[in-house]
């Protein structure tokens, strides 16, 4: 079995880093896709924090970004 190693938001958005807020607009757009837990707050994954930091840092570039 593997264990996924999940955060939540507050400590998803230091890793990344951004404001909580960037990572629910990122949500929204599909960028990024975390889990739920029980209570519906949000759990971000490895894979979840790399597309985070990939489309900021195209979007910091001036890049064309589309969402994942």
């Amino acid at each position: 079995m593997i264990v996924r190693k999940e955060l939540g938001i507050s400590q998803a958005a230091r890793q990344v880093p951004c404001a909580e807020g960037t990572l629910r607009r990122l949500d929204r757009q599909g960028v990024v896709r975390p889990n739920r837990d029980p209570w519906g707050r949000r759990l971000f994954g490895d894979d979840d924090i790399e597309a985070a930091r990939r489309h900021l840092s195209e979007q910091r570039r001036g890049g064309s970004v589309a969402a994942a």
